[in-house]
């Protein structure tokens, strides 16, 4: 939360009420970050009401405070109901000389709303904020963050802008473009940002983290790895370093040492369901199929609702032959991630493989059906249109190619295209097509794709 205090007045105790020594004790626990005493003190001290002045302003600022330390105990529909008691009680609170200080309120409780995922309530109050005080650094980078997360990143991307161009020391509005690149798949992008962030602080090691991807994604191996070696320096216990470099020492063919950074990642977090699954994606791309196996069956015995270890269970599965468990796997990744429109193509797939092509088909168009029409343009959507048979193989190509904004996702796209013709030639029994594809596939280099993992396996399983 945006650190912002309003203190009620404190007075001597040879004058206060009962009410105003319930203020105090809240206020003392406050400082000491006792939020959830001092939640209770101030509601205490709220409902003596009387004991104020019926017009005095002290006690409506009680619920800038309540609002506060309602947001410190993640009671977020709380603090937002104080915030609004507060504005009923001033409803000109945000006129005449004091609009800093409004700006101030507006923005404490854009924030509170922003953790209750009302989303635009909170852009609407930041962007109140701003109106009052155009300078103000933090409303443009909060409302950046509630922009990210509605996938507004044009909108982001212009507020972390204004963020940078009123504070060129904001290491965090650096970050926080770079990984907006990140998702727009501007990995060069990202890294000019992430590279800014850390000279600017040079022990920052999320950006260290978040470059180190970048530089996987761009295949550019060493500078990964010393990004994960910088990181293991700084933060030893911090297990995406080694996380991290196991996949950049995987690409770099250090198959020993990889497996040495995943068992230390796993001896920090044992307990950690994320851990394990992507240890287990790790093995996966290894081709270790028994370790991957006993990573993701943990990381689903730890957590029964991580829906990334369900996908690798299905892959596991797939290669040791066992369609019908690998479509289990997926059903259930899908149900647990509904938003993850590559489950569907992978439960097609199985489907087609266990009860034909017609069925399989229909079910997958029924899905594709529930797109948005934003949906439908992205590129992830044109596999379910080639896939259910309205994009032609050769304009699926085409469009792998040319949609591309740039050579990293290019290859990727075409990873993805590579893998999902070899499929369909594979169920159609063309099984010669289906390895060159599958090779295409591996061609791209595009080690950390699932399709990419899916084509060696399905090579190395027509090897056998």
């Amino acid at each position: 939360m945006i650190f912002i205090l309003f203190p009620a007045l404190l007075l001597a105790c040879s004058s206060c009420t009962t009410s105003q020594l319930y203020q105090r004790k809240g206020w003392r626990q406050m400082q000491a970050k006792d939020y959830a005493g001092a939640v209770t003190n101030y509601t205490q001290a709220i409902e003596q009401k009387g004991m104020w002045d019926d017009d005095g302003p002290k006690f409506s600022e009680l619920y800038l405070d309540l609002a506060y330390n309602k947001f410190q105990i993640g009671d977020y529909a709380g603090a937002v109901a104080a915030y609004d008691e507060y504005v009923r009680q001033n409803p000109h609170f945000d006129r005449g000389f004091f609009k800093t200080r409004a700006a101030k309120i507006y923005l404490g409780r854009g924030d509170a709303k922003y953790a209750a995922t009302n989303y635009a309530g909170a852009i609407a109050d930041v962007s109140r904020a701003i109106q009052l005080k155009p300078q103000y650094v933090e409303a443009y980078a909060l409302r950046g963050d509630i922009r990210v997360t509605l996938k507004d990143y044009d909108g982001a991307m212009n507020d972390y802008r204004q963020v940078i161009q009123l504070n060129p020391q904001h290491v965090n509005a650096y970050a926080a473009r770079g990984n907006i690149k990140v998702a727009l798949k501007d990995y060069d992008g990202a890294v000019s940002d992430y590279s800014q962030a850390i000279q600017l602080k040079t022990n920052f090691v999320y950006a260290y983290y978040r470059r180190g991807q970048a530089h996987i994604r761009r295949m550019s191996y060493q500078m990964a790895l010393a990004d994960c070696n910088r990181i293991i320096a700084l933060s030893p216990t911090n297990d995406l370093g080694y996380r991290t470099r196991a996949k950049a020492m995987t690409a770099l063919g250090d198959n020993a040492n990889a497996i040495t950074n995943l068992n230390q990642a796993v001896q920090l977090f044992p307990t950690s369901s994320y851990v394990h699954a992507d240890c287990g994606w790790t093995r996966l791309e290894l081709g270790d199929y028994p370790a991957a196996l006993a990573n993701f069956n943990e990381a689903i015995r730890l957590n029964p609702a991580n829906p990334t270890a369900y996908n690798g269970l299905g892959f596991v599965q797939k290669a040791r032959l066992q369609p019908a468990a690998a479509l289990k796997s997926f059903q259930t990744s899908e149900r647990l991630n509904p938003g993850w429109i590559y489950a569907w193509y992978h439960v097609y797939l199985l489907r087609v493989q266990l009860d034909g092509r017609t069925e399989a088909e229909k079910e997958l168009a029924g899905r594709m059906k529930s797109l948005t029409a934003a949906q439908t343009t992205n590129w992830s959507a044109s596999v379910g249109a080639y896939l259910v048979g309205t994009l032609p193989e050769k304009d699926f190509f085409q469009l792998a190619t040319n949609s591309a904004p740039n050579a990293y996702v290019q290859k990727e796209q075409l990873c993805e295209a590579n893998y999902y013709v070899g499929k369909q030639r594979q169920l159609a029994g063309d099984l010669d097509a289906a390895a060159r594809f599958f090779q295409a596939c591996l061609n791209t280099g595009e080690f950390d794709f699932m399709e990419y993992t899916s084509a060696r396996m399905e090579l190395d399983a027509m090897k056998k």
